[in-house]
């Protein structure tokens, strides 16, 4: 259950990325990518326990830290990739 509100909140932020600028790569492409930035973000940060200094290490589940986690990674990939894609096309 918990994986799986994390794949819906990575495409609904790929969705509002593509609304918003976008990597040029269509619709898909960034839901995809914002659903992969989300479960990298999730993980890695559950991993390096980097929340548990302010005494919440529940990263991966449906709370704020979660969506913010989640937010800052699928934004991370989707502008990566449109880094990717502007480098490609000059």
């Amino acid at each position: 259950m918990i994986i799986l509100l994390v794949l819906v909140f990575g495409a609904i932020v790929g969705i509002i990325a593509f609304a918003v600028k976008g990597s040029g790569y269509g619709l898909w492409w960034d839901i995809m990518l914002g659903i992969v930035g989300s479960i990298i973000a999730s993980f890695v940060m559950t991993a390096a326990y980097i929340l548990n200094r302010f005494g919440r290490a529940d990263v991966i589940g449906f709370n704020w830290y979660s969506m913010v986690i989640g937010t800052i990674g699928a934004l991370t990939v989707i502008y990566g990739a449109w880094l990717y894609n502007r480098a490609n096309l000059i």
